[in-house]
């Protein structure tokens, strides 16, 4: 062997010892510094051993493949006994035949879920839980109401007009689909294939409900606003206050985004924070609920909804049994493909209440926003 090598493998053994000593001791300092030491000193035997291969013209390369397909034991105790990193190399778990196939691939089977967001609007409007598929209900039109008329002594009393009502109907929809999953799958992971499925049927129905809660909240009247001072406006006046109590603000997170940014002259930002639960936030004193873009997209021609008022007296949930989750292995298609068929099934209509209750408003990301004067 090289006299330079030998000494340079000697040095970094000794400088290997003094960094494993270092390490156990709590000498992070030493250990660094050590460990940097011996980098370069295995640059340094490299670079030797690599002349030391070029310039070894006594070896005969034999092309041919057996003799091309070389162990990476063999490798080893070349390594060992000459200190020479030949074609084949050492034992190394960047090449399968030289040691990668010792090397444990990381293969897990948990099912990892990605954090998103899934909030529920039906717990912000109204459920009435109901027995048969469709009915309606009475209600009183909210035509203002007209204050009695001055009478005289002995005078005639004069006739008023009664109150006038309204039918709401509804018709229950039915929503459901068959997820099938094979047996073998069920039998051969060893992980909780059906508890993940139960949390997925429920996200299926959350998905579903606030998709027919929305498409009603689209139904009403909206206003296109360009400051800030519209949406004071919309609690002030629009909103009976009768409304106020319950109001909340429902936007999506582009809408949210907007909102969050502005700020007043005094560098003080629009939407305040829940001093309780630090990540939820306040307009005008109002909780802002705030949708994921992907189930609350922009409207139509870009700008941002914004719904202000009391849903819970503004929409209606008519549900019909609660949400059914049944499998077999036996029935359907199950027994011949050998699979495990699970059914969802979610009974329910929506319908609007009181339009009155809620002011659907839309906006740009050029929002004004009033600043005090002086």
């Amino acid at each position: 062997m090289n006299k330079k090598l030998r000494e340079l493998l000697q040095l970094k053994a000794e400088k290997v010892e003094a960094a494993e000593t270092a390490i156990n001791n709590g000498d992070k300092e030493l250990a660094n510094s050590l460990v940097a030491e011996i980098k370069n000193l295995t640059t340094e035997i490299d670079n030797i051993q690599n002349l030391i291969s070029l310039k070894d013209d006594d070896k005969v390369v034999d092309m041919t493949v057996e003799n091309k397909v070389e162990t990476g034991v063999q490798a080893l105790q070349r390594y060992i006994k000459t200190g020479v990193v030949d074609a084949a190399g050492p034992l190394k778990e960047s090449e399968n035949e030289n040691g990668g196939y010792l090397v444990p691939k990381d293969v897990q089977t948990k099912i990892n879920e990605y954090r998103r967001s899934f909030i529920s609007l039906k717990g912000y409007v109204d459920v009435r839980n109901v027995v048969v598929p469709s009915g309606s209900e009475v209600y009183e039109k909210t035509s203002q109401l007209v204050p009695l008329t001055n009478m005289t002594e002995l005078g005639e009393i004069a006739e008023m007009d009664g109150s006038t009502f309204e039918n709401i109907s509804y018709q229950v929809k039915n929503y459901g689909g068959i997820l099938p999953v094979s047996r073998f799958l069920l039998q051969d992971t060893p992980e909780n294939l059906l508890a993940y499925l139960a949390k997925w049927f429920v996200k299926k129905q959350v998905v579903t409900e606030n998709k027919e809660i929305l498409e009603v909240l689209n139904s009403f009247t909206k206003k296109a606003i360009t400051k800030v001072d519209e949406i004071k406006t919309a609690m002030n006046i629009t909103l009976d206050p009768g409304f106020l109590d319950n109001t909340k603000v429902i936007t999506n997170q582009s809408g949210f985004d907007v909102l969050d940014t502005l700020k007043d002259k005094n560098n003080k930002y629009l939407l305040q924070e829940v001093v309780t639960e630090p990540t939820k936030r306040t307009l005008f004193g109002k909780e802002v609920v705030v949708l994921p873009d992907t189930q609350f997209p922009k409207e139509t021609d870009g700008s941002f909804p914004l719904y202000v008022g009391d849903l819970h007296e503004a929409v209606r949930v008519y549900s019909l049994n609660t949400l059914e989750i049944l499998s077999t292995d036996v029935g359907g298609k199950a027994f011949t493909r050998n699979s495990y068929d699970t059914r969802l099934i979610t009974r329910f209509d929506v319908k609007a209440v009181d339009k009155e209750a809620v002011v659907k408003l839309t906006f740009t990301k050029d929002l004004a926003v009033a600043v005090p004067l002086g």
